[in-house]
C-alpha cells in the first residue's frame, strides 16, 4: 500500500478500494490500473473542474456575493438539480452500507460538471466584463465545487480538504 499511495496518493486507493467487490463481500483481483483509473476519473477531472474556476474567477477578480438568488440559467439549474441528486442518492447509500455505489455516481456526476457544465458555459466564463450572467455562472461553479468537495470529504479527504481551502478566497469574510 504505501508504493501504491506513494505514486497515486492515498484518495485514489480508497476510491478504488470503496468501489471493489470486496465491500459486496465477493472476490476480487487487486489492479493498479483500478487506482490508475480512480485518479484519471475522478480526482484529475474534480480538480481541473476547480482549477478552471480559480483561473478565470482570479483573472476577474471576482468575489462570491452574499445572499445571491437561485441562477436564472438552465444549465446553472440543471447542473444545482443533478447535485441536489447525488447527494440524495450518497446519504440513501451511505445510509444503506452501498459504499460501492457511490463512486460511479460521482463519477457520472463529475463527468456532467466537466464534460457538460463546464463546456457549454465557456462562452459565459470568457465574456468580457463581469456582468450579472457571468457572475452567476461564477457562483454556481463555487456553490458546486464547495459542495462537492463536501461531499467527497469522506471518500477522498486530502483532495476535498485541498479544495475547500482554496475555496475560501472566493468567499468574503
Amino acid at each position: 500500500p504505501d508504493s501504491l499511495m506513494n505514486q497515486y496518493g492515498a484518495d485514489p486507493l480508497r476510491l478504488y478500494l470503496i468501489n471493489s467487490n470486496l465491500l459486496k463481500a465477493e472476490e476480487m483481483r487487486f489492479s493498479d490500473q483500478g487506482i490508475r483509473e480512480m485518479s484519471r476519473k475522478v480526482i484529475l477531472p474534480w480538480y481541473n473542474a476547480f482549477s478552471f474556476l480559480n483561473t478565470y474567477a482570479t483573472l476577474d477578480q471576482w468575489q462570491k456575493q452574499p445572499q445571491e438568488s437561485m441562477p436564472q440559467h438552465v444549465l446553472d439549474r440543471w447542473i444545482i438539480s443533478r447535485l441536489q441528486t447525488l447527494k440524495l442518492n450518497i446519504e440513501t447509500a451511505m445510509s444503506t452500507y452501498a459504499l460501492y455505489t457511490v463512486v460511479p455516481a460521482l463519477v457520472a456526476f463529475i463527468d456532467e460538471l466537466t464534460n457538460t457544465y463546464i463546456r457549454l458555459n465557456r462562452a459565459r466564463f470568457w465574456a468580457d466584463g463581469l456582468e450579472t450572467d457571468k457572475q452567476e455562472a461564477y457562483a454556481t461553479l463555487l456553490t458546486v465545487c464547495h459542495e462537492l468537495s463536501l461531499l467527497m470529504a469522506p471518500f477522498c479527504p486530502f483532495m476535498a480538504e485541498h479544495l475547500f481551502q482554496e475555496m475560501k478566497k472566493f468567499i468574503p469574510m
